[in-house]
């Protein structure tokens, strides 16, 4: 028995082409499903499957297609009945196992769902891989509650992933500006209906800078910045940038948690809203700082294996102090050149110092990973390649939590008060306004660790 597909293969190490012929249909395994395709999709993966680009498709001859719509025709699964109708996107179909582009596709039960009420296998695939991860990126945005003052901005608008994404934001009464390379007369760009248009070679004509205007954010609060601080006996707030003392926490261990605290708190709490795996620890930079130190021992009471790096050895101290499973030296853990992916070593990672450690953790990152990103003491640039993000799903999270809505601030108060609260006093030191300025000196000289606590009334 066979069946007809679109068959791509190696003429030589650098020609691949694709043929319709027969191929023998697969014998089905256990919790296995055959599919009689009835649309599939094309997408850019499958173009560089059908051209032979190396790292895409396992070997040759094979069938591409990362997306199928069709009809269970033989189930080995009590998941699937003969006559279902279902989708499959993604995971290796169309790069290790034979894809959509033939009249039939066998697949593991658990890379497929039952078609929903209300799409049909043709509306399906014209969603497919293309709007799923139009429909995930939205929903980052949406999970991590953007401000809705401001518009999104969108590029690639012409293409499936961005037309689709500009159509969600938009059915969700946001508005949308566009980047692309096309004019405001191409069919797909009229047909969306932007309010902004923005010419692609006139979004990159100036040069990218460090912090450009916040066209597309919001704005937060300016304590010890335009507004008089701490280091004074006196300080006039208004009322929505301050929170009650929770109970469990005195002003003095309040002040041993800071700003650094604060920022360690909402790393980690990104890391475990994003449901990072327990399966493998944790990497955390710049140990010996405030929100280094706090994040580690953050981690290390929600009973996560937490993997330090440091410019320090392991009789500093703080490190000491931490009990740290694996102490990794920066300038070995810098050696080696960064890869674009590297082995997935980590679930998830807390940087606070930024540049090219910050590149480098991120290519260690496991599948579905997330990396909280709050520190620059290390440069404020890196270098990395669109691969973690695009072929792990791993999330990138910058944090600043000086500038964060009082409610985010309130909740990690309390969590910080009751069941994430810490012992910070062996990593604190308590001085007078008096020695401030020694300490200022250790912060910029890179001597600094742990947390200064500034006692005021004395």
């Amino acid at each position: 028995m066979s069946y007809f597909g679109y068959v791509v293969k190696a003429i030589n190490e650098n020609e691949f082409k694709g043929v319709y012929e027969e191929i023998d249909i697969p014998e089905i395994k256990d919790d296995e499903v055959l599919i009689k395709t009835h649309y599939s999709s094309l997408n850019y993966k499958d173009a560089l499957a059908a051209t032979g680009v190396k790292g895409v498709v396992k070997e040759y001859p094979f069938i591409p297609g990362i997306d199928v719509a069709g009809e269970v025709i033989e189930s080995n699964s009590k998941n699937f009945l003969v006559g279902d109708l279902v989708i499959a996107t993604g995971y290796k179909l169309g790069m290790s196992v034979n894809g959509g582009f033939g009249q039939l596709v066998a697949l593991p039960s658990n890379w497929i769902v039952k078609l929903p009420d209300g799409l049909s296998l043709l509306s399906a695939m014209e969603i497919g891989t293309a709007g799923l991860t139009a429909a995930a990126s939205v929903k980052k945005l949406i999970d991590n509650e953007i401000s809705l003052d401001k518009p999104v901005l969108v590029s690639g608008i012409t293409g499936g992933v961005g037309s689709i994404a500009v159509k969600l934001l938009q059915n969700l009464d946001i508005e949308v500006h566009g980047i692309s390379g096309k004019s405001n007369e191409d069919e797909i760009i009229k047909s969306l209906n932007l309010k902004n248009l923005i010419s692609r070679s006139e979004f990159m004509d100036e040069p990218t800078r460090p912090l450009d205007k916040a066209l597309y954010a919001g704005a937060g609060y300016k304590l010890g910045m335009s507004v008089n601080g701490g280091f004074g006996q006196l300080v006039a707030l208004p009322s929505n940038w301050i929170v009650k003392l929770p109970d469990g926490l005195s002003l003095l261990s309040a002040m041993e948690i800071g700003t650094a605290g604060l920022t360690a708190a909402a790393s980690v709490k990104k890391l475990i809203d994003n449901e990072i795996s327990l399966d493998k620890p944790v990497l955390v930079s710049g140990i010996t700082g405030g929100v280094g130190s706090i994040a580690v021992k953050l981690l290390q009471n929600l009973d996560i294996e937490v993997h330090g790096i440091s410019g320090k050895s392991n009789e500093d101290e703080i490190i000491k102090s931490l009990n740290l499973k694996n102490l990794i030296s920066r300038s070995e853990f810098m050696d080696e050149p960064t890869r674009p992916l590297d082995k997935a070593l980590y679930a998830g990672a807390v940087d606070t110092v930024g540049g090219e450690i910050l590149a480098k953790m991120i290519s260690k990152i496991e599948l579905e990973g997330s990396v909280s990103c709050c520190g620059n003491v290390g440069g404020m640039n890196f270098t990395s390649s669109v691969f973690p993000f695009i072929l792990r799903g791993i999330s990138l999270f910058g944090i600043d939590s000086a500038e964060s809505k009082i409610e985010l601030k309130k909740e990690l108060w309390e969590r910080l008060a009751t069941d994430w609260k810490l012992d910070l006093s062996q990593n604190s030191r308590v001085i007078s306004i008096k020695e401030v300025d020694q300490y200022i000196n250790k912060i910029l000289d890179g001597s600094h660790s742990g947390r200064t606590v500034i006692k005021h009334g004395e």
